[in-house]
């Protein structure tokens, strides 16, 4: 996740590769963001043994450890919310501890469930999805043996994107696919039986001056170029991208719910009985336009909350940790994410909702929208990495422009996340709970203790925009300028000079950015997404076929 986006963007190799210098940057901006700016801490578990917290080291002579003798009662737990944060209990251990704790837990877990054999990951997916993987998937096995691709079975965000679609007509599928092929600001990739997978279709507009046509169309040629190297498995298939970095498909909680309904029908098939259920698309379910609420389930908080983004949500008074970011980062269960964030802020109340599913690709999505997940780098250069404990500076960097949304007369700009996190960092005035280190594991954490922010801020954070502003009216941009220092870029040495001093020892901090740059040589790579895109097409292919079950691996004929 970057700054500019609360969704997994495209990445170009250069981010790919600067994830690899600074494993843990974008997360501790995230994390340092939080507590602030949506009022809680944050420690995010990596998919590998990766965590990072919002409170920082004080100073030795800041901080303050009681005597074990006072604090002789037994340790209590943490309470592990299900909205994916941590609550922190002062009479708990550090939560640090905890949360590296659970996290190793669960990767290890789930590294050590994944299928051995091509029989084993078969089983798997009937056992995950209740259906039988698509045609080609031996084929997508042998591609990942080969490339040692070490989570084969952990692909259900393909899963959540597409079965949405498995409860439509695939005769309505591909009307509405054929339809948005001139889609504003999109471009199509597809291939027939025996052809390689080319770009068929593009409408890329000029009058966007902060569109660079020229890129947008080069990289739908890459994306058709590397899927060639395994497009003769794949079936024919037509898919339509948007080109932007932002997700635009929403649509009622309600239709949505119809289509999943009608989809989980099919999945008998497996027991000898084959149900074509489908939505009738022409009659969707009553539902009440509320703006974002009406894309969240009825019982989730955002539903069960006035939400009105003129009043600023209620500060949080307890401290949290992050450790389920997925759910840390769904609106529906946080709705003060609404008034944080340009890719909401963007539409103040909600956008207009799609009253029809329609299978359209991005580069990134959110919880809530239904946009199909398309995976990709391209080149960068090469990686500067310096050892972590040679780093020479311990604040915490951050550089960006002024981007988020397009900022109008009238636009909610002060909201958005980069303006929220330049300002956060440069503040002087006030202070902010810190909890403290502790010596040991058996220590209780104790509650935060107030820093000053002008002692704080500068000691901990190299924080600030670049060059000027601009994605902004001229009136607007001239206040942007004014109210914040414009520092100059930092490049990839210069940057890689910097390290991160978390809330416990060094130790751990090293021990976290080191796995995070771990996780990114090993499950990151482009075999890894490869790997992603060759069975997001197999299972994209099926679900828009006319005759799905043609469309489906026989395992029983293997």
């Amino acid at each position: 996740m970057t700054m500019g986006n609360l969704c997994s963007p495209m990445m170009s190799r250069r981010q790919m590769l600067s994830m690899l210098i600074l494993s843990v940057l974008g997360v501790i901006v995230y994390i340092i963001l939080s507590y602030e700016f949506f009022g809680f801490d944050i420690a995010r578990s990596w998919p590998t043994r990766v965590i990072a917290t919002a409170t920082v080291t004080v100073f030795p002579q800041e901080t303050v450890i009681p005597p074990a003798s006072v604090h002789n009662e037994p340790l209590q737990p943490h309470l592990f919310r299900p909205d994916g944060l941590l609550e922190v209990n002062p009479n708990g251990r550090h939560p640090i501890y905890e949360l590296i704790k659970h996290a190793e837990a669960e990767w290890d877990k789930k590294l050590k469930r994944q299928s051995k054999s091509f029989h084993e990951a078969v089983a798997e997916y009937e056992h995950r999805y209740h259906r039988a993987p698509p045609k080609g998937f031996d084929e997508w096995w042998s591609y990942c043996k080969r490339h040692n691709v070490q989570l084969p079975d952990e692909y259900d965000r393909i899963y959540h994107d597409l079965e949405p679609f498995w409860g439509m007509d695939p005769v309505d599928l591909n009307r509405l696919q054929a339809e948005h092929e001139s889609y504003r600001d999109s471009f199509t990739i597809g291939k027939t039986e025996n052809s390689n997978i080319t770009v068929v279709a593009s409408v890329i507009t000029n009058d966007d001056p902060s569109l660079n046509t020229v890129f947008h169309a080069d990289y739908a040629k890459s994306i058709a170029d590397k899927l060639n190297q395994v497009s003769k498995f794949i079936p024919p298939f037509r898919a339509v991208y948007s080109i932007h970095d932002n997700p635009n498909m929403t649509t009622y909680w309600e239709l949505k719910a119809q289509a999943l309904q009608a989809a989980s029908t099919q999945t008998l098939y497996m027991l000898g009985i084959l149900l074509k259920v489908h939505i009738v698309i022409n009659k969707t379910p009553l539902a009440k336009h509320l703006g974002w609420p009406s894309v969240c389930p009825p019982e989730s908080p955002l539903r069960h909350t006035i939400f009105n983004l003129d009043v600023p949500p209620s500060p949080q008074s307890t401290k949290t940790f992050i450790y389920d970011h997925a759910k840390a980062m769904d609106p529906c269960l946080h709705p003060s994410l609404l008034h944080h964030h340009g890719q909401f802020l963007r539409h103040n109340n909600g956008p207009i909702l799609n009253q029809v599913l329609i299978p359209m690709f991005a580069y990134c999505s959110t919880s809530m929208h239904y946009n199909i997940i398309s995976v990709f780098n391209s080149a960068g250069p090469p990686v500067i990495n310096p050892d972590f404990m040679e780093r020479l500076d311990e604040r915490l960097l951050w550089r960006g422009t002024t981007t988020g949304m397009n900022i109008t007369e009238g636009s909610r700009w002060r909201g958005l996340q980069r303006i929220r996190l330049v300002r956060w960092a440069n503040e002087r005035n006030g202070t902010v709970s810190v909890l403290q280190p502790t010596k040991s594991r058996s220590e209780r954490v104790g509650p935060g203790k107030p820093i000053t922010k002008a002692r704080l801020n500068p000691a901990m954070l190299d924080v600030a925009f670049v060059n000027k502003a601009h994605q902004c009216i001229s009136a607007i941009c001239e206040i942007i300028d004014e109210e914040f220092e414009f520092r100059r870029y930092q490049d990839q040495a210069a940057a890689a000079n910097y390290k991160y001093i978390l809330d416990a020892h060094e130790e751990l901090a090293a021990q976290i950015a080191l796995s995070g740059r771990d996780w990114a040589k090993t499950f990151w790579r482009d075999e890894d997404m490869m790997a992603y895109m060759f069975r997001l097409f197999l299972e994209y292919a099926r679900v828009m076929s006319l005759d799905r079950e043609a469309m489906s691996y026989n395992n029983r004929e293997s």
